[in-house]
């Protein structure tokens, strides 16, 4: 079986290519090589929350390429530290940083043993990272471990709503990230690793619109993508994206965006 790991350096170096920056361009605002589904707006958004300032010092778990921390970091002014277990994502991403004039600082690392002290960040931020990660509640007490008393973390997640039927849960499982499901539900989750949650926005909406608008440039382009990445591999992936974008207009994904302070 390929690991997680493997798939994503796979994504990682073909992500500098033109027609994949453009498409992220068009779909999300941005030309990071980003593997989440965050866009520029919300990016934007999540920095407001995060309530980001100079001198600031910002962790983003699972930030693969620099997205969207290194634009949150160049926009706010903020100190940078990006951690992924994906060391070709961590190379662009700092070879970004470095091109938009930041100094962010990288450790390649998992979520769930983050390699440093206690309470040093001000904030901490992950896109769509729990759902692509087996460990959520151990990546939840780092994440706890490493802020300040007074600092805030924000981050998107994609799961699946209780009360689905067994064929629809398979479906949303089957065209979700890797460990989309979860044990409890995330309110529950932040509660067992003392955190406090002071907002949940549901974002499903501009989720199936960002999935529609890439499936759409999956197949506009089709020829190219697939001299690519290799037919087979174009297929299945623009196979699990429509699949995706029926899960998510029946209700069996869901995107939510949280904001927890330290319990």
């Amino acid at each position: 079986m390929v690991s997680q790991e493997s798939l994503f350096e796979d994504i990682y170096r073909i992500s500098l290519s033109p027609v994949l920056r453009g498409i992220e361009r068009r779909v999300c605002g941005c030309d990071y090589g980003a593997t989440s589904w965050t866009t520029r707006k919300q990016a934007d958004h999540i920095g407001a929350l995060l309530g980001l300032r100079p001198g600031a010092r910002l962790l983003d778990v699972g930030a693969g390429a620099g997205w969207p921390g290194v634009y949150l970091a160049k926009v706010s002014g903020c100190d940078l530290t990006m951690t992924d277990l994906t060391p070709t994502a961590l190379a662009l991403g700092i070879l970004r940083a470095a091109r938009d004039g930041l100094t962010g600082a990288a450790a390649a690392a998992d979520g769930a043993r983050l390699p440093f002290a206690d309470s040093i960040f001000d904030a901490t931020s992950h896109s769509d990272a729990l759902c692509c990660l087996p460990l959520k509640r151990e990546t939840l007490n780092e994440c706890r471990r490493v802020l300040r008393p007074d600092g805030r973390m924000v981050f998107t997640v994609i799961y699946i709503p209780t009360g689905l039927s067994t064929e629809a849960h398979a479906s949303a499982a089957a065209s979700g990230p890797t460990y989309i499901e979860s044990d409890a539900d995330y309110s529950t989750l932040l509660a067992e690793t003392g955190w406090r949650p002071i907002a949940r926005e549901d974002i499903s909406t501009q989720y199936g619109q960002t999935c529609r608008e890439m499936l759409a440039e999956f197949e506009s382009n089709a020829e190219e993508l697939a001299r690519l990445m290799g037919k087979t591999d174009y297929e299945e992936k623009r196979a699990k994206l429509a699949a995706a974008r029926v899960a998510i207009e029946r209700g069996w994904q869901k995107r939510d965006l949280f904001v927890a302070l330290p319990a």
